[in-house]
């Protein structure tokens, strides 16, 4: 079993489940591994995270793990599947700063799991982004896992 080292339980499923649990060996299991390393790689490269805060006060709760019979999201949302996160970076980059750097990257014509240079190892495992609700760039970084690439097995793109 992978457990990111930068993040606790807590920070990734909301209150509910969190109570529910009394092991959270049981919640660990419920994430696909590929996505809590591409988090915890995303947290390498650009600093603190947050996914969600609720624990300290926060209103984010839903931002990881969802709960089947949540109303928020699709209705198979992959968040429901423990393959996507919508985080806020915490240091001086914005989701859009980020997105705009996989872009430059190329990543979104090909294949970055094919590269030998370190700057695009932060990215080998995310197979999908959202970028724009209604024509506007999101305010937050949504990266899945879901089982489906881009063109040339890129990272795909995909609106809110």
């Amino acid at each position: 079993m992978y457990i990111p080292k930068n993040f606790a339980i807590h920070e990734l499923v909301g209150p509910d489940l969190f109570n529910k649990y009394s092991v959270t060996t049981t919640l660990w299991l419920a994430f696909d591994q590929y996505a809590l390393m591409a988090l915890q790689a995303l947290r390498e490269r650009y600093g603190s995270i947050i996914v969600n805060n609720w624990k300290s006060g926060g209103t984010r709760k839903e931002s990881g793990l969802r709960e089947m019979t949540t109303t928020t999201g699709a209705a198979l949302s992959q968040h429901k599947f423990g393959r996507a996160f919508d985080i806020l970076f915490m240091g001086n980059v914005t989701p859009e700063q980020v997105r705009q750097e996989m872009k430059s990257l190329d990543l979104f014509d090909r294949d970055c799991r094919q590269e030998t240079d370190p700057k695009y190892r932060t990215f080998d495992y995310i197979n999908c982004i959202e970028w724009y609700d209604n024509g506007k760039p999101i305010s937050w970084f949504h990266f899945d896992t879901r089982n489906d690439r881009g063109p040339n097995n890129s990272i795909k793109v995909v609106n809110v």
